[in-house]
């Protein structure tokens, strides 16, 4: 087993975004660049110099089609989700190389580098994501919670062994069933806004869901991959002015990793 460079990581990343890439324009997926690599785009015409991860976005419609079809393909690129696996406490699904590890924090995530794609749900009232969005960052704690079995989340230390002695008798399965039954509660064909539930900061990204109906072309490391039209619109929401550089002392990856070929 060797471990990778920084530069190898992102190369290994860069080819999976080109795998996904070409198997969406195969099966007439839309996806977008997402977060921090859309910022990487536009900013930069690559990745951010100091970031280490790939994020896409789809419309869950488009998110569910992916996985079913993608699920089907052979090859050394899987992908892990909870459609696959009701082990996984992810909300989100990965796409990962099979021939890597990955060690997140020290710990092995238990499949390799990855390329992260957030689902993109639908509602028709704001107010609704503003509720759900709580509901379901409580349970991103419990999946955590449940999964790695320790202090994840800025709970005190009795509130956090008083959820954990609760939750014991729960399994993943059915704190993952809870989370995407209240996700997947109204369609993005029958809605006026959606959000990345799945996400960090959910109640920064409501939007019309006219904004994910057109694409358009946008250089990577040299390569062009797909991006909504209006990314301004969506990364002043997330961002605010995400073409200035951040101060020096947060000019850093946001979590320690470390890729090994097997």
């Amino acid at each position: 087993m060797r471990e990778l460079t920084s530069a190898e990581l992102k190369a290994l990343l860069l080819e999976i975004l080109i795998f996904i890439d070409k198997f969406c324009q195969e099966n007439n997926i839309q996806y977008s660049l997402d977060g921090g690599t859309l910022i990487g785009a536009v900013r930069h015409k690559g990745f951010i110099p100091w970031d280490d991860d790939i994020d896409i976005m789809m419309l869950r419609h488009d998110y569910e089609k992916f996985i079913k079809l993608f699920n089907n393909q052979s090859g050394i690129y899987k992908i892990q989700c909870y459609e696959t696996d009701k082990s996984t406490e992810f909300l989100f699904a990965k796409v990962y190389d099979t021939r890597t590890i990955l060690y997140e924090y020290g710990v092995d995530n238990g499949f390799g580098i990855a390329v992260d794609i957030f689902p993109v749900d639908g509602f028709n009232i704001k107010k609704n994501i503003y509720n759900y969005s709580k509901k379901i960052k409580i349970i991103r704690g419990l999946l955590l919670i449940k999964k790695y079995g320790q202090k994840r989340d800025k709970f005190n230390h009795f509130v956090y062994r008083l959820i954990k002695f609760f939750i014991k008798p729960v399994s993943i399965k059915t704190v993952g069933a809870l989370s995407r039954n209240l996700i997947k509660k109204y369609k993005c064909t029958d809605s006026f806004y959606v959000c990345q539930l799945c996400g960090y900061e959910p109640e920064k990204q409501i939007y019309p869901v006219s904004l994910f109906k057109k694409h358009r072309n946008i250089e990577f490391e040299g390569y062009y991959f797909k991006a909504i039209q209006n990314y301004d619109i969506y990364l002043s929401s997330l961002y605010d002015d995400y073409m200035k550089l951040p101060p020096m002392e947060e000019q850093a990856a946001k979590h320690f990793a470390q890729g090994f070929l097997r």
